[in-house]
Formats: C-alpha cells, structure tokens, sequence
C-alpha cells in the first residue's frame, strides 16, 4: 500500500471533488483518479460514490478514513522524530594532527565550532605529516595539518602560517657551543629526522647537500621524540623554535632564516561536505 494512495484518498473524502483534490495535491486528475483505482484495487472495497455532483464516501469509505488519517499521521510523527534524531546525531569529521594542539590552535578552533557548527565533533589523530597527507588521499582522514609542501594532485589545501626553524641543543652544551661557527655545529651528533621529512631538506639548507654524508647521531621520526633525544643530550637538531621557547633544559643555539609552511589540507575529489567546509571556515577564521 502506497502512502500517496491514502493521501489522495484523504483529499478526495475532505473535497468530495476529484478537480479540486488534483490541485490541492498539485497532480494532474488522471493521476489522482489512478491512485484511488489502485488503492480500492488493493482492499477489494469500492470507497467513494461518483456522480455529477461530486463523491461521496460510501460506508466502506468512512470506516477506512479515519483509520487512513492515522497511519498518515503516524507516518509524520515518524519523520519528524527522524529528523529530530538526525539533529542530534553529531557529525563526525577526521583531522590529522601533525603537531600539538596548542600550536595548531586546537582549542580555538572547537570553540569557534562549537557556536559555528555544534553537531560537529571531531576525532583527532596524532600522525607525521607525510603520512597525514596520505590517509586524507586514502579517505582515511577527512582533512589534516602538515609541514612543507603538498604535492599529491587529489588533494587541496590552504597555507596557514610560517614556522621559524633553529638549532637547539641540551641548555648545558649552551656555553660549549655559544662561539662555535655554525658549519662546526655539525660535527657534533645529531638527531635527525628522515631523508623524506621537510625538516631534513631544511637540515641540509643549512650544511649544504654535499656534506651530508658527514651528519652522525640518530634518526626519529616525529618532532616530540626529537626534543626529548635533544633534552637527554642525545645531540643537536634543527627544530621549530615554538617547541622550545618554554623549554630549561632544551636551548635554541642558534637562531636561522629558514621556516617551514604550516598548512591544512583536505581531499579535492568532489564537493566538501558541509562538516569539512565548516571545519575549513573555523581553521581559516583561527589562522587569520
């Protein structure tokens, strides 16, 4: 039983006019007259009287109306409670994080959203950039931060700011190295991040690609493991200067004129979703 039979039953009972049911339930006439055909077809009863003065409800009919006009009424109360339960339902969007959330701004954001867009939550997950820009290129992520450059022709993505980059060593090698020249610097150990990672390719800036080979000391893979090797005394490394600005045991020896885009990117491949271009607005509002 289809429900636009019964409302076009319920109509044509109000009207006892098929013209006039047909305008009200903006239908041509031969459309209503087959949804009634159809619907006494189905229950095998007869529901109207026809005449040249209009229709009449037959016995059969009135029986059947007002328990038509409840199941229509129901059906309202079910998709008013859907749509209410949809409301509440929150979205939910995937942001990779590349860094803390302090310096991302993480907390300004989710207090922009929450007056912008309170159904949306979001799920943050801590990554390198790298491989932040690859789940949002899978669909794993929806969208996420990065250092550098994006290169990866299916995503879009928005530059946010500078960071300022220096090398910092362990605040006792301070005195040891305050006169040092910046080429001795690299004889000491290091702690270096990969050969993919924008930091190294600002790492060799500094010593010039050629005496690569020379750089001794460890490799880690994310900005956090690197200050805590530096803090241990592990070595030196080239680093953004927040990470350190309230740091004791980790100094900046030297400060440089390199920095590194900060940015946001998110999948190109159709149109955003509202959540996506909310969560866009709210990073871009922050970052301004």
């Amino acid at each position: 039983m289809e429900l636009h039979h019964l409302k076009a039953f319920l109509v044509i009972a109000r009207t006892g006019n098929l013209t006039q049911a047909a305008k009200e339930l903006f239908a041509s006439q031969p459309t209503v007259s087959a949804q009634l055909k159809a619907l006494e077809d189905e229950l095998g009863i007869v529901l109207f009287d026809r005449s040249h003065r209009g229709m009449k409800l037959t016995q059969a009919g009135k029986l059947l109306r007002d328990k038509a006009a409840d199941v229509c009424e129901r059906v309202c109360e079910l998709n008013a409670l859907a749509a209410s339960l949809s409301r509440e339902t929150p979205a939910v969007c995937r942001v990779g994080l590349n860094t803390t959330a302090g310096v991302l701004r993480i907390p300004r954001i989710l207090a922009t959203l929450q007056e912008t867009e309170p159904r949306l939550r979001l799920e943050l997950r801590q990554g390198l950039s790298s491989g932040i820009l690859d789940d949002i290129n899978q669909d794993k992520l929806d969208a996420g931060f990065f250092f550098g450059t994006c290169t990866l022709p299916g995503l879009a993505y928005k530059t946010l700011a500078q960071i300022d980059l220096a090398i910092v060593g362990p605040a006792a090698f301070r005195q040891k190295l305050a006169d040092v020249p910046v080429t001795e610097l690299f004889l000491e150990p290091w702690v270096l991040p990969p050969e993919d990672c924008v930091f190294f390719a600002k790492t060799l800036q500094l010593l010039g690609p050629n005496n690569a080979s020379s750089l001794r000391g460890v490799t880690a893979d994310d900005e956090a493991t690197m200050l805590h090797l530096v803090r241990e005394k592990v070595g030196l490394a080239l680093l953004p200067v927040f990470m350190v600005e309230d740091e004791d045991e980790v100094v900046i020896l030297r400060r440089t004129s390199l920095q590194v885009d900060l940015g946001v990117a998110w999948r190109r491949i159709g149109e955003k979703s509202a959540h996506l271009t909310a969560l866009l607005s709210a990073v871009t509002e922050v970052f301004v």
